[in-house]
């Protein structure tokens, strides 16, 4: 077994703390979880006598339309990934993942000797794949759905649905016969990175030796933070108003950024709060971050790390609009300059 590395996190950890304007973050600011509604008070969580984590299931259930039973409380959506691909690995399956991706689900599966590259129709081989996609924020169409359909074995199929809540609404393009094991978090949509709070939703099938792997893991989630993710579920249509409000605002001005910059091309996301960003002259896309983020003060993440080539991912999930928009108007001048002679 090779460790993978995680070249996203290792890039954000180093220069995070030294530039001026964060275009990278794919989460949400974390909310005033108070003017959201939301009660932290912990002598109030005490007096919960109910389980939190079956509360917290029952409230999914209803969000998936599916039983408790099939649904798993996770650390975190990475956790979520982890499992799943343990569980694939353990029952001899194989994953192939469409790029570009998000570099976990790709890193995971590589270091379990258990990632392929290309497609495949055998038997075991699972398609692996986020929905969102990320980096580019587009939601698979009923076509795609189609297609991997017919090059992979349908039933096996595991999908991070982590942005698929930007769609604010917009029901899956995935055919109501085709189930698959999907995992998402609380983290990106709702903003609430600190509780680390995810889940797995699985078909019958799946959900035993699922649960077996997470009980390796971490037989127990956090109940506090379980608490205030309930709430923030049954909150939801603030969370979403929320989300929309900053969505759209910091959209338009994403927009002006691109009629001001030439040589790119943008990838317009339909369900995420980033997108693509592509160009065809000029330096690597490690080499243009790196730059970006060591003379320009502007932190982006480099496309080479979701597999793909000559882009970045830039994120719009900022609440604070004015350095938002300066943080665009830096990253346009750095651009002009470092692409127009490439």
């Amino acid at each position: 077994m090779k460790i993978g590395e995680f070249r996203l996190a290792d890039w954000l950890q180093v220069y995070k703390p030294s530039v001026t304007y964060n275009l990278s973050s794919s989460g949400l600011d974390e909310p005033n979880l108070a003017e959201m509604g939301v009660d932290t008070s912990y002598s109030s969580f005490e007096r919960v006598t109910t389980s939190v984590e079956e509360l917290l299931k029952e409230e999914l259930s209803k969000a998936y339309g599916v039983p408790q039973r099939r649904i798993l409380i996770t650390i975190g959506g990475s956790e979520a990934i982890f499992i799943t691909y343990y569980y694939i690995a353990a029952t001899g399956g194989k994953a192939a993942v469409p790029l570009p991706n998000y570099e976990p689900m790709i890193q995971v599966p590589g270091m379990l000797g258990i990632y392929m590259a290309g497609r495949s129709t055998k038997s075991l081989v699972w398609a692996c794949l986020t929905d969102s996609n990320n980096p580019t924020g587009k939601r698979l169409s009923g076509r795609d759905w189609d297609q991997l359909v017919e090059e992979y074995d349908a039933s096996r199929i595991y999908v991070d649905e982590t942005f698929s809540e930007f769609g604010f609404g917009a029901p899956s393009n995935r055919p109501s016969h085709v189930e698959a094991v999907v995992s998402s978090t609380m983290t990106k949509f709702y903003g609430l990175n600190s509780l680390r709070v995810g889940w797995i939703v699985a078909p019958e099938e799946d959900v035993d030796g699922l649960v077996s792997v997470k009980k390796l893991l971490s037989n127990q989630n956090p109940r506090f933070s379980m608490w205030i993710a309930l709430q923030a579920l049954r909150l939801k249509h603030r969370f979403t108003a929320r989300a929309k409000a900053i969505v759209q605002r910091n959209s338009k001005l994403i927009h002006e950024f691109l009629d001001t910059t030439p040589d790119i091309t943008w990838s317009e996301p339909d369900s995420a709060p980033f997108g693509l960003i592509s160009y065809k002259r000029g330096p690597s896309s490690l080499k243009l971050c790196r730059d970006a983020a060591e003379k320009a003060k502007i932190l982006i993440a480099p496309a080479e790390f979701f597999g793909g080539e000559k882009g970045f991912r830039l994120c719009f999930t900022t609440s604070k609009e004015e350095e938002f928009s300066l943080g665009l108007n830096a990253l346009s001048k750095f651009l002009r300059a470092e692409l127009e002679n490439g």
